[in-house]
């Protein structure tokens, strides 16, 4: 299912002011680049000593040139794409996603995202970040919490890391109550993103509760009754047990390594241990599952879905069914609670049939061309899409991962499980 995003737009800075910050960017990028990282080195010294041997790997497409890894003592991962001249510090707060906790607190979290914090108005957190040249964004996925901010790389990363981090509740002050309840309960943007949630792509909602009856990641990420009677102390209570345990990963697009390096060292430093490789939350396939959904806003439509092992598999597997022809008008998509969904306006029947008959015809040439058109589709993401989609899933530009998604590994996947099954028609069909 698709994240939904919060972008918040600019506002407009006095034309003197501007010129002044352009022209200090302009004369003194270097010395700037050179002044963050002797500011840094005291707090990511500790750190530096201890931490793991970088791993990268080439990928010579889009905004990428080589990815490299890298875990700070504490557990926090770190993630860059190689320097460039535009970049984004994306933060992800692992199992703080829509599929956790109390039913919309992630979605919550992302629109309190970059509120007032630690003595700061919005207003100042927004403008400060502004006349620095950056944006904000903040998503919530189904297993993640996710802030970014673009920004100049040689002037913005220390203040977009800092504002990321606390935008996902790293060291961050309680909500303001009346702040909350306005955003939550008043703001325009808010109701028309909890209207989206049952209008846009409500055949892949209806999929995965059919797919996990009963399960976190079927559920939806709010509803208007949930977000009404939320409160802002238990959104804090949520995102504070969330940051003391959960894997944190911090991406730095268009970042040297050593830089944005230091940036979460200083960022994340107060922070305790935690495991990296804690299981994300996780809900059982239910086989056969059904749902049904009537909803004015929809066409009518119907979808059967399978589990995958990994989205690597999920997106390779949606690449390779997709290719071709094959009877039915058949669309094919993963989605970030590891299914692969097939839609369609056909009959239950024709859908099943074109599905088993594309699933049976695959080959090992078939997987090698969507592996490699998967490969190209992912690396030529860039800016915020290529930020989030690594705090989603760091491994996401691994070689070796999408190599791993063999005929063998999807067949072994996929044999003998009855997909789940939904269908959506208009509220008077």
């Amino acid at each position: 299912v698709a994240a939904s995003s919060v972008v918040v737009e600019r506002r407009p800075c006095r034309m003197a002011t501007l010129s002044r910050v352009v022209a200090w960017r302009s004369l003194g990028g270097v010395a700037t680049r050179a002044a963050c990282r002797r500011s840094f080195a005291s707090a990511a010294v500790s750190f530096e000593e201890e931490v793991d041997a970088p791993s990268s790997f080439g990928a010579p497409l889009g905004q990428v040139s080589s990815v490299t890894a890298t875990a700070l003592p504490n557990g926090v991962k770190v993630v860059s794409t190689g320097a460039a001249a535009s970049g984004v510090v994306g933060v992800a707060l692992a199992n703080a996603g829509t599929a956790c906790g109390p039913m919309g607190a992630a979605f919550a979290a992302k629109h309190m995202a970059f509120k007032s914090a630690n003595g700061q108005t919005d207003l100042a957190i927004q403008r400060g970040l502004e006349l620095a040249g950056s944006t904000i964004h903040a998503t919530a996925t189904k297993t993640s919490l996710i802030a970014a901010v673009a920004c100049l790389p040689e002037s913005g990363g220390e203040a977009a890391t800092a504002a990321a981090a606390t935008a996902v509740g790293v060291a961050r002050s309680p909500y303001i109550h009346w702040e909350f309840e306005e955003t939550l309960k008043q703001s325009a943007a808010v109701q028309a993103d909890l209207d989206a949630l049952t209008t846009a792509r409500p055949l892949m909602v209806a999929i995965e509760e059919a797919a996990y009856a009963g399960g976190p990641l079927g559920r939806r990420a709010a509803t208007k009754k949930a977000v009404a009677a939320m409160m802002s102390t238990q959104v804090d209570d949520f995102l504070a047990a969330a940051v003391a345990t959960m894997p944190i990963t911090v991406v730095g697009v268009g970042f040297d390594h050593a830089d944005i390096l230091a940036y979460a060292a200083k960022a994340f430093a107060s922070l305790g241990p935690r495991d990296a490789a804690m299981p994300a939350v996780a809900s059982p396939f239910v086989p056969g599952g059904f749902a049904a959904k009537m909803t004015d806003a929809a066409a009518p439509g119907m979808a059967v879905a399978l589990p995958v092992a990994s989205p690597a598999m999920g997106g390779v597997l949606a690449v390779a069914l997709g290719a071709g022809g094959g009877g039915a008008d058949v669309s094919y998509s993963p989605s970030s609670s590891l299914l692969v969904a097939a839609s369609s306006t056909a009959s239950k029947a024709d859908l099943l049939a074109a599905v088993t008959t594309k699933l049976d015809a695959l080959t090992e040439a078939d997987l090698a061309a969507a592996k490699l058109k998967y490969k190209v589709a992912t690396l030529s993401k860039t800016g915020v899409d290529l930020a989030v989609a690594l705090c989603e899933d760091p491994a996401l530009l691994d070689a070796a991962a999408v190599d791993a998604v063999t005929l063998d590994a999807c067949k072994a996947a996929l044999a003998g499980i009855e997909p789940a099954f939904a269908v959506v028609a208009p509220a008077d069909d």
